[in-house]
Parts: structure tokens; sequence; C-alpha cells
């Protein structure tokens, strides 16, 4: 990624720019499923890992696994098939998420070590009490290949983290060994357990059987459907987004709020900012709006108790929290206090609009829209500058150099607070931090910043003190920075009503 992207910065002309951008997006979901596992593997070892339960549509789940693999399948022309073994509830009380990480795993593994032959999924329930209609029952989902099989080696270090069968097995077929590891984790979180039957040579069939309720009347399924009945288009499908309506923007962070008061603004929405929380319980009851956006970290009022007392008087309006928070108690938050939707920062832009037009019914989506192309940016003689992932963008370009002006102010504050030992304020601005440096195109000041936090709440002073430093000395090497503004100005933060030291 790095390679690719110092070659897209010398403007090389061996390379097709378009080329690059592929290489580089694929290689980064390639490193986000990779620290997705490495932060499953340490939740769960830490024992912070939570599961959620709740009804899962087992035909839907299925249809929708059946859409995402059988392509992968069928370019490596393997037979596929989703089927069930007799009657299976349509409803179990599970943790979808976790159900479907999983079984995408299985499926995942299945179709890369099977070069010939196929793979089968099959479905089936039994009761554990004398009446199947009244859970609990047990699932089983079974995952069969026709690929290499194992050898009783083999199965002992399966399920080991950062473990494959062999070195050989990784060289050629890629991967961490972390997969399966993460599922058996979560099968016996689940109440379940994961079984192997294999032959070398022959194949292998992966089984996860777990314990799960069923709602009561759950009608039993005797086919699975191979299509989901609506699919869900997905965000990254070109598409022209009209917004429609008043929307109040509960946010605290001045560059959060400029970014997407003109991400919404473009889209055609009338925004209206509210700075606190209990700004914005006022401003919705004075005044009329289509929805609202509210983040959850504000002051005076946080966004839970806002959106709380904004449901106490107005059941109907749609409230959609806008984060950086994004574990499952945080969502289950929301919901309890009457939140719509629960979006994490940073955000893919267009998912937000297509959460937005969701709720805003006089708004429109053209979906296969020309994708609008920017003229490619001249690239600066200092390839050791950092440059916005919205650089290209010239509808972004004038908020994008207001937010790159006033990072001095925000180096200069982050040192002063430093300084004075002001723990609280620094808390502060660094989640404030964390939310937009993401939006304006800089992950790594969001990721930055997510330490620095992290570090403060586990009282881990002197790690926070070097990732700030870290932080700053990133800030000071974005592209456009000035460093003569440092001593112009100082960022305020909101008052702490008590500051401990670091």
């Amino acid at each position: 990624m790095i390679g690719y992207t110092d070659l897209l910065r010398g403007s090389s002309r061996n390379l097709d720019p378009a080329d690059c951008i592929e290489t580089i997006g694929r290689n980064a979901r390639h490193l986000l499923e990779l620290l997705n596992d490495i932060l499953d593997i340490s939740k769960i070892e830490s024992g912070h890992m939570s599961l959620e339960k709740s009804p899962v549509d087992l035909s839907e789940l299925a249809a929708e696994i059946n859409q995402m693999m059988r392509p992968q399948a069928e370019a490596k022309s393997l037979r596929f098939k989703f089927t069930s073994i007799d009657l299976i509830p349509q409803f179990i009380l599970t943790d979808r998420l976790r159900l479907r990480q999983i079984l995408l795993n299985l499926i995942g593994n299945a179709i890369k070590f099977t070069e010939t032959g196929g793979v089968q999924i099959r479905l089936s329930s039994s009761a554990t009490g004398p009446d199947q209609s009244d859970g609990p029952i047990e699932m089983r989902f079974e995952v069969s290949d026709s690929g290499i099989g194992m050898t009783g080696e083999d199965i002992e270090r399966l399920f080991r983290p950062f473990s494959q069968s062999d070195g050989s097995t990784t060289r050629r077929f890629g991967g961490t060994g972390l997969g399966l590891a993460i599922s058996k984790r979560l099968a016996e979180m689940m109440n379940g357990t994961i079984a192997v039957r294999t032959e070398e040579g022959v194949g292998s069939t992966f089984t996860l059987v777990m314990s799960a309720d069923i709602p009561p009347g759950v009608p039993m399924l005797g086919e699975l459907p191979e299509t989901p009945a609506q699919v869900t288009e997905s965000v990254e499908t070109a598409a022209e987004i009209s917004l429609r309506g008043k929307v109040l923007l509960a946010e605290d962070g001045r560059d959060s709020q400029r970014l997407i008061s003109a991400i919404l603004t473009d889209a055609g929405a009338k925004v209206v900012l509210a700075e606190t929380g209990k700004q914005a319980v006022h401003l919705a009851q004075t005044e009329r709006f289509d929805l609202i956006l509210m983040d959850v970290q504000m002051p005076i009022l946080d966004g839970y108790a806002a959106s709380a007392r904004i449901r106490s008087f107005d059941p109907q309006i749609p409230i959609i929290v806008l984060t950086a928070h994004a574990t499952a108690e945080d969502r289950n938050r929301s919901i309890a206090a009457g939140c719509s939707e629960f979006i994490t920062k940073p955000f893919d832009t267009n998912q937000l609009l297509h959460t937005l037009a969701k709720y805003l019914p006089s708004s429109h989506i053209i979906h296969n829209a020309t994708a609008e192309t920017a003229p490619p940016q001249s690239t600066r003689a200092n390839t050791l500058s950092h440059l916005s992932t919205l650089a290209s963008n010239p509808k972004r370009k004038r908020i994008l150099e207001q937010y790159v002006a006033e990072l001095p102010g925000d180096v200069a504050t982050l040192a002063d607070l430093l300084k004075q030992q002001n723990l609280a304020d620094l808390a502060t601005m660094v989640h404030q931090i964390k939310g937009s440096g993401g939006l304006y195109g800089f992950p790594r000041i969001t990721e930055l910043a997510a330490a620095v936090e992290d570090s403060i709440n586990h009282a881990k002073l002197d790690q926070a003190k070097r990732v700030i430093d870290e932080l700053i000395q990133f800030m000071r090497r974005v592209d456009g920075y000035e460093a003569t503004r440092e001593k112009l100005a100082v960022r305020t933060t909101p008052a702490a009503a008590v500051k401990p030291t670091l």
C-alpha cells in the first residue's frame, strides 16, 4: 500500500493510476480484515467480547451468505449448494453478526482449500426438549468440501491462533490462521462448538453445533432461498443522493460540524447546528425538524440523555447516532435512548447519505449515476507530507483547507494541555480529534487520537504522552501545514469539572 501510494504521489508513467488505486484498495481491505481479526481475538482472550441476542431469520441469513460466497466458488468452477436437512425454524435467538462471521469463515476456508468438486452447506435442527416449538434447540451448520483434507497432526494445530496446517499451506493459500481460532471461541461463547471430520486428499466437514432458543410460533422451513427477497444495495454503488428536509445536527466538534454540514447541504438538506445536548433538546422543542443527527459525547447533556428527552416529547422523529464509539454496549445504549440508527465515525459519506435518505421521505436516490471525476491534484515534491484522501475532491477542497489551516491550533493546544497536565480537557480534545481526523481523510490522526484516549481512560499516562507526541508529529507533516500558526492561537476545549494530572 505504501509503495503504490508513493508511486501515485510521484506520478510514475509506468503504472496506470486506476490499477494502483485498485491494488491499494484491495490490500487495505485485507489489512482491515487482519486488524479486525486481531481485535476480535484480543477481546475474546481478555474477556471483553460481548454478544447480542436477537431474532435471526435463518432464511435471510442463508440467502445473504449464498449470494456473497457463490461467486467465489463459481470463479473456481466449484459446485456450491446451500440447503437444509428436514425442517428448521425460520428464526432463532442468537447473535446474528457473530453467527454470520463463523459461517463466512468456514465457507471461505472450504472454497479456498478446494480446487475441484464443490462445497455444500447443510442446516439442520433437533429439539433438546419434548417440544421443538418451544426451545432451546440444537442447530447444526455443516460445511463440507472436496478439498485437500487434513492429517491428525493438522487438526491438533487447527484452532490455535496464528496457526495453519503447515508452513507450505500458509505460503500456498495465505491467511493468518486466526479465523478458525476466533470461530471456535465465538462458538463456545454461543453455547456451541465446532467439530471436524476430515480425510487427507478427500475433503473436510466443519460442523458448527450450537444451542439456541426460538421465539414462540416460529414457522418451520423445508427449503432455503438462494437469493434474498430484497437485495440491499451496496453503499459503494455509484448513486446521486438528493436529500430533502430540515436536519438538526447536534455536534460539538467544530471540524465535524463543518464537514457534515457541507455534506448534507451539498446533498440538498437544510442544516441547523446545536453545539450542546441541552441546546439540541431546546431546538427540537421550539422548531420543526425532519431528522436529528446526534453525537454521543456532547457537553452539558450527552447524546444519550438528549435523545431520551427528545424522544419523550417527540416519539416519531428519526434520531441517528453519529459517534466515534463503536461497541455493542454503545449501540444498545443508543437503542435504549430511543435512537433509530447507529453510525460510527469516521463514516462512509455514501453510507451516511443513504441512511438519511431512508428517513427523509422526500429524498431520492438516482442509482448508477455517473460518478463525478475530479482532476488529478498536482503532487508535491515533499514525499514525507501526508495527503488527505479528500485531496482530489473539488467539493471538499475549501473545508479541507480550513481543517488543515487550523491544525496548528490543535497542536498548540495539545502541547499546552500536556504541559499543564490537564488530563480532563486533554481527553475531551483528543476525542474530538479522533472523530474529525478520519472524516477529513486522515485515518492515522483518528487512530493515534483513539490510542491517546484509550491510554488516558486506562491511566496509562506515560504511554499517552508518547502517543500524543507521535500525533503531534504526524499532524505537523500534513500537506499544507503551516508551523508558524502554532504561535498565533490555541484552540479552547470545554472546561472540565475535575482536572486530574498526568
